[in-house]
């Protein structure tokens, strides 16, 4: 299961653990990383939909640093 931008669509299974009602705006926000201290602003689906969108936190460290790492080791050949 993935998050959705919208957490009654169907095409996701993910619901709370032992309550019968999808995942809180909050619970998304734990999953994709967001500091608590961070705000999502907009309406109900705005939020689910901005958070949905989000690439996880340490997702994004990890690519970051891969194409950091990848342009300090790349040569430049010029001329051919």
């Amino acid at each position: 299961p993935t998050l959705v931008t919208n957490p009654t669509m169907p095409a996701t299974d993910l619901a709370h653990p032992t309550e019968d009602r999808p995942l809180s705006v909050e619970e998304y926000k734990s999953i994709q990383e967001f500091p608590e201290s961070w705000k999502v602003c907009g309406g109900i689906l705005d939020q689910y939909k901005q958070i949905g969108n989000a690439v996880p936190v340490r997702l994004g460290e990890v690519v970051g640093v891969s194409i950091i790492e990848h342009l300090q080791n790349y040569e430049i050949e010029i001329g051919g």
